[in-house]
């Protein structure tokens, strides 16, 4: 798992470096202080073929920085973007421009968030929500991104939230959740949609006291 801070955030740098006419985004993360290119060698190879030329061996590779792997001259018109906190976090508005960023709970980071509902699904007066997502399009080195299976998060009213265990929401969606509707029906209940990928919507009811 990648871990990121303000004093050592991911880094994207994006350029054309082998001028074929499309851009080239390498990510760096921080190892024990070093930031280090983020994909192996063969990855970046497939990508970026003159490494396979200038780094013969997997070893001649293994600790190559990216100012190792670019000169100066290289880096300094890539568009460098930078990412210093990977959870899913929710942003309150104090009022008077004043914003306040935290992050969800623990149970929400388990798998990226795709989808949001929001809602007072308890029925105790303050706003709930409903979290969906999962990603299956990684490398086979990563395994699939597959833990959120809808997440209930209760609000208190004061700027905090708690996780639902599944056995009480009742949600269990296994899939690549992208969006979440909640209907009105004709006779006045509320259901909510989950629309997957390459897949059946998902219908729930809410059922919560």
């Amino acid at each position: 798992m990648i871990k990121v801070s303000p004093e050592e955030p991911a880094t994207i740098y994006a350029k054309d470096f082998d001028n074929n006419g499309s851009t080239d985004a390498l990510m760096c993360y921080y190892i024990m202080g070093i930031s280090y290119p983020f994909y192996p060698k063969n990855d970046i190879q497939d990508q970026l073929p003159f490494i396979k030329k200038k780094y013969l061996t997997y070893e001649s590779y293994a600790n190559q920085t990216i100012t190792d792997i670019f000169s100066p001259e290289e880096l300094n018109d890539a568009l460098i973007l930078k990412a210093s906190k990977f959870e899913s976090c929710y942003m309150e508005n104090k009022g008077d421009n004043q914003f306040k960023l935290s992050p969800l709970p623990r149970e929400a980071q388990y798998s990226p968030i795709y989808a949001i509902s929001s809602g007072d699904y308890n029925h105790d007066g303050n706003p709930d929500m409903i979290l969906a997502g999962n990603f299956y399009g990684t490398k086979i080195q990563f395994g699939e991104y597959d833990a959120n299976k809808g997440l209930m998060l209760t609000g208190n009213g004061k700027g905090s939230f708690a996780a639902v265990s599944d056995t009480l929401s009742g949600l269990w969606i296994n899939g690549e959740v992208r969006d979440i509707a909640d209907v009105k029906l004709a006779t006045g209940k509320n259901i909510l949609v989950f629309a997957l990928n390459n897949d059946t919507a998902r219908i729930y009811g809410n059922n919560m006291k």
